[in-house]
């Protein structure tokens, strides 16, 4: 195939695909920030520009397996006081996959998620690191090799006791979008920090 050939073919997925791969310039401004893996929504990376990014393929790619390296996937980083950073892998609008919200969310030690519920259930593993889960008012202390299994509705807390980041993966069935997920913790780190603020 000629290089004219092959520069048709990428437009005519682009326009197929409803947007424009940002992948590259994205990963490009991260070297620039010495390879920086994590990012703050709000002063890196817009959501729009983070959702772009995972939900470009292909056509020729959109029937096959998807292989993903986390360890090189962009986060979000959710700010004070629920600081943590969330990996969206695959979800409706991230890789194009309607069926399931897969998920990496990294807690910093001393950090929390909100004490929050979803009207789906949610599997939580725990892959590394230590603290308590909240569940309904109950305490559980989780570590590596556990799994959570919160029911709809729900309300449930991961709160990290140790000295060590707590490193999760989330499955929801059926699948929140990226920006759902997203956009609910953001939201509730800021209306408690407002709330912090105001006392």
């Amino acid at each position: 195939m000629t290089f004219f050939a092959t520069v048709v073919r990428v437009l005519r997925d682009f326009y197929i695909a409803g947007g424009y791969c940002i992948l590259d310039t994205y990963y490009a401004e991260l070297s620039e920030r010495k390879e920086q893996k994590v990012t703050d929504l709000t002063t890196f990376c817009p959501l729009d520009r983070f959702l772009q990014s995972k939900c470009y393929k292909p056509k020729e790619m959109r029937n096959k397996m998807e292989v993903i390296k986390c360890w090189e996937e962009g986060s979000v980083t959710i700010k004070e006081p629920y600081r943590r950073h969330i990996k969206v892998m695959l979800a409706p609008d991230a890789r194009d996959v309607p069926e399931v919200t897969y998920s990496h969310a990294i807690i910093d030690p001393g950090s929390k998620t909100d004490y929050h519920k979803h009207d789906r259930p949610e599997l939580i593993q725990i892959l590394s690191g230590r603290g308590i889960s909240v569940c309904k008012g109950k305490e559980i202390r989780i570590e590596p090799d556990m799994a959570l299994w919160v029911r709809a509705g729900e309300m449930h807390q991961i709160i990290n006791t140790g000295v060590e980041s707590i490193k999760l993966a989330t499955v929801f069935v059926p699948g929140f979008t990226a920006r759902e997920n997203l956009e609910r913790c953001v939201r509730a780190a800021e209306e408690a920090s407002e709330e912090q603020g105001q006392q």
